[in-house]
């Protein structure tokens, strides 16, 4: 971040949170999921996930973590098309990119492969 730039922050207790309803402002939304891997057992969660939006020249516009269920958030974001949503974990195939077209809140689920 530069010295003169700004950053808004909304904190909120892992109590209060929901994947199924994110919290979004005006003007804004939320693209949230699941971060997972599909095993011979089936679908499992991967907590620890760095997940994010990259936009033009690498530039991370948005990034959190997925919890112990693989669920993540992204809040305040563009209410245009996403490009370059990704996810990624040591241990993991590399970045994993996905779309998200224009409009209001999204879920979007993405699956990592192990190495």
């Amino acid at each position: 971040m530069q010295a003169d730039g700004s950053l808004d922050l909304r904190l909120t207790s892992i109590a209060n949170f929901s994947a199924t309803r994110p919290l979004s402002s005006p003007g804004s939304r939320t693209v949230s999921g699941v971060v997972f891997e599909v095993t011979p057992t089936g679908r499992q969660p991967i907590e620890d996930a760095s997940v994010g939006w990259e936009g033009l020249l690498d530039a991370v516009f948005a990034e959190t973590r997925s919890d112990a269920a693989g669920r993540y958030s992204l809040c305040g974001l563009s209410l245009g098309r996403i490009d370059g949503l990704f996810a990624l974990k040591q241990g993991y195939s590399n970045v994993t990119y996905a779309s998200v077209d224009a409009g209001t809140d999204a879920v979007v689920d993405i699956e990592i492969t192990r190495r």
